[in-house]
């Protein structure tokens, strides 16, 4: 009974020295592998679009021959939902979806929080 009393009233102690998280989204990344274990919707992330062309455009399906469905504005922050692979585009094969909008981004225009390690494949 006294150790578990110490180890109650130290647990607190060893919280506070714990250190900060990195700003590296694991406990993000983590949310989004234990809620599609459980079935739940999968979730989004959100992201900056990144350019120096001008708007992004965000197309029907992962090709640069798709229908474009709408277009982001540098800066602007859309939120994803996975990953796919297709056409590269300066060395980046992968697209970005948003379910909210229904179309793809291809992934050089996304910013670094949208990459392969923490978007699911679609």
């Amino acid at each position: 009974m006294l150790l578990s009393t110490i180890a109650y009233l130290l647990l607190p102690a060893a919280v506070l020295a714990a250190p900060a998280p990195n700003a590296d989204n694991s406990a993000q990344r983590l949310a989004i592998r234990e809620g599609e274990d459980v079935g739940l919707a999968e979730p989004e992330l959100t992201c900056k679009i990144v350019s120096s062309d001008g708007p992004v455009k965000c197309r029907k399906s992962a090709s640069f021959s798709a229908p474009i469905v709408t277009s982001f504005s540098s800066g602007s922050s859309v939120d994803f939902n996975c990953y796919t692979t297709g056409p590269c585009y300066e060395g980046n094969c992968t697209w970005d979806h948003s379910s909210a909008h229904g179309c793809y981004v291809n992934g050089y225009y996304t910013s670094a929080v949208c990459s392969t390690k923490n978007l699911p494949h679609c």
